[in-house]
């Protein structure tokens, strides 16, 4: 998942410990000073510009970065997210988060993503957004516009901030087509960033009640099967990979959980049998032929607990996260999502195979690596 640039430039993220003063004070341990989670919000006024787990996280002084539209579902709004979070720390603003994001995902743990630097994020009013997506603002377009190419270098983005700060812009907006498709955060933005993302803790209790129930502590698989409305074998094709990961039914599960062993070393006799009886299996539920391929036994392969809406993909989301080996489509981006989540949070003991978002007859798992909690 390299992005644009590499990890020689990253030097104001992860590397350099910053301090921050505020009111007088210099806050070296920032994490300790933090009010106690449910006291914060259950205090803060929800007028207020600012529904932050730290109140002494100030806005920044150069003011915010906002998005100028949303491009796709939830998902696709996440990678907008972090893209933009990354961009707005790079210029010293305050990110404004999309407040459907805001209200699914723990938001606060997006702010000390590293232990020693500050992201600002924040959930505002309407009428502040509504002032960030005003026309007179200046925003982040299209490729061929100059300020999209400045954000792709650091010297640039340095231009940039200089600039906005020159013309005292307390608003910069950026177009989600921008971020979504244009550029992706340098690697170790991006793997810090899936660290630390975890849904809200009403859907991270419901998968760790399901979990339970339906795995205990053994070892599970899951499979995301993606339709993507008909394109996920099309842009497979473009990349010229087998579309088998699509949406696979039960039968082609089995059979490529078997080849994939079949074709490993380092992988004992049990592997395909001990995943192949405890799956999990996330969907966008539009290949109902597919799905009832899963539905032969009598407890089935889905979630069955209460949700509802965007929370239901949310919680598909959350238990393939924390499987131990999983089958997906990188095709989709919400794939994309999972398999980071496995690779860089990693919350369960035991082993973690890496993701298979991709397949053919000789796919073994020494192609991708195993990982050891």
């Amino acid at each position: 998942y390299m992005g644009v640039e590499n990890l020689d430039a990253f030097d104001i993220g992860g590397f350099l410990a910053l301090q921050d003063e505020y009111n007088g004070e210099i806050f070296d341990e920032f994490s300790s000073h933090a009010a106690d989670y449910d006291h914060a919000f259950a205090q803060c006024d929800m007028d207020d510009i600012h529904h932050q787990k730290y109140y002494r996280l100030p806005a920044s002084e150069d003011g915010y970065l906002c998005m100028r539209g949303w491009w796709g579902r939830l998902n696709n709004k996440v990678q907008e997210m972090y893209n933009a979070l990354w961009i707005a720390h790079e210029l010293n603003r305050t990110l404004i988060v999309e407040r459907e994001v805001a209200s699914f995902f723990d938001i606060t743990r997006w702010q000390d993503i590293y232990p020693h630097v500050k992201y600002r994020v924040a959930v505002v009013p309407n009428d502040v957004l509504s002032a960030c997506k005003s026309s007179a603002v200046p925003t982040i377009q299209g490729p061929h516009e100059a300020k999209n190419a400045m954000i792709h270098t650091r010297a640039g983005r340095q231009e940039l901030k200089n600039q906005l700060r020159e013309h005292k812009a307390k608003y910069l907006g950026i177009f989600a087509t921008t971020v979504f498709y244009l550029m992706e955060t340098d690697y170790a933005f991006l793997r810090a960033f899936f660290t630390n993302l975890y849904p809200n803790k009403m859907i991270r209790e419901k998968a760790d009640e399901y979990i339970a129930e339906q795995f205990g502590n053994q070892p599970y698989m899951a499979v995301h099967l993606r339709s993507l409305e008909g394109s996920c074998s099309r842009r497979m094709g473009r990349a010229h990979l087998s579309n088998d990961v699509c949406s696979p039914t039960r039968k082609q599960t089995e059979m490529m959980v078997r080849s994939i062993q079949n074709h490993s070393e380092n992988v004992n006799s049990n592997f395909a049998d001990q995943f192949l009886s405890r799956i999990f299996v996330a969907s966008d539920h539009q290949k109902k032929d597919v799905l009832a391929t899963y539905k032969d036994r009598e407890d089935g392969y889905f979630y069955k607990g209460s949700c509802s809406g965007r929370e239901c993909a949310m919680l598909d989301f959350e238990i393939a996260g924390r499987a131990d080996f999983f089958v997906g489509t990188l095709a989709s981006s919400a794939t994309r999502t999972i398999a980071r989540m496995r690779e860089f949070r990693r919350i369960r003991g035991g082993i973690y195979y890496p993701g298979v978002l991709y397949w053919n007859r000789n796919t073994s798992l020494e192609d991708f690596g195993v990982w050891e909690v």
